[in-house]
């Protein structure tokens, strides 16, 4: 890890390195866990207010019973709860105890393709990792293609930011700012070989506006009027249920089959 007086020292021959720096300690490493308290999946995030105020995807969260979140100097905190999600342009809230410095939002209504933005977050697991790119285009709505493969997450997204560079799991929920330093949107996800789409930061300033403010909620792992149940534990439930049943009919009818057993011996010995 690089110390303090090296990145000063970088930052005076590359703009880039200081902005960097100055944004790192607002992200945080999003460790997802499960039921038991075992460790399921992992996002990324930042502070959008200096009390604890966490903004990552929708689809990082909803899946969650438990998260941890690590600052970039290795300091973990549980999270308080879920503020407020906000299924259809894949934006979330969480709160987390202690105070931290809030990032900047920015305006994404006149980015322009072909601007410079970059981002810090956990690609492959690699938190806190810094990645350049461009604005490739700003779109009214996905392709539908690309809807699909987002699922409910992008459905009615619309207005949508395309970028030029490559994204992989565990950066889902990363900053992504211009380099005046402001965040003009959320990391969705990759979709290919240096494509990535970011949910624009009006969708994120909107869930802040109208729900910054709302009391907690647990993480439940299922669906509440704040946590959305994934399709694969929707599937796992119906396939429980249809194995309890048959498992059932399979006594019932074994049950009959042994009365009857039972029945016709009885006759023979009378």
């Amino acid at each position: 890890m690089l110390s303090a007086l090296t990145l000063l020292a970088l930052a005076q021959t590359d703009p880039l390195v200081e902005l960097a720096a100055r944004v790192t300690p607002s992200v945080v490493h999003v460790v997802i866990k499960g039921p038991l308290g075992e460790k399921i999946g992992s996002g990324t995030g930042f502070f959008v207010s200096d009390d604890g105020l966490v903004a990552t995807n929708a689809h990082v969260v909803d899946i969650a019973s438990a998260i941890t979140v690590e600052l970039a100097t290795g300091e973990k905190r549980d999270a308080i709860g879920l503020v407020a999600i906000d299924v259809s342009h894949d934006v979330a809230l969480l709160r987390v105890p202690g105070q931290s410095k809030a990032l900047p939002l920015g305006s994404s209504v006149d980015l322009q393709p072909g601007t410079s933005v970059f981002s810090v977050g956990g690609p492959a697991g690699l938190a806190f990792s810094v990645t350049t790119g461009i604005v490739g285009a700003v779109r009214k709505e996905m392709e539908e293609e690309e809807r699909k493969a987002a699922g409910k997450y992008f459905e009615n997204m619309g207005r949508v930011i395309q970028l030029s560079s490559a994204s992989r799991g565990g950066a889902s929920g990363s900053p992504v700012l211009t380099h005046d330093g402001q965040v003009i949107g959320v990391l969705h996800a990759g979709m290919g070989e240096m494509l990535t789409f970011l949910s624009p930061i009006e969708n994120l300033a909107a869930l802040i506006s109208s729900h910054g403010a709302t009391p907690v909620q647990p993480f439940s792992g299922i669906a509440t009027s704040a946590v959305v149940a994934t399709d694969e534990r929707r599937n796992l439930l119906v396939s429980a249920i249809f194995f309890a049943v048959l498992g059932v009919v399979g006594l019932v009818l074994w049950r009959r089959s042994v009365s009857a057993e039972r029945a016709k011996a009885k006759h023979l010995l009378d």
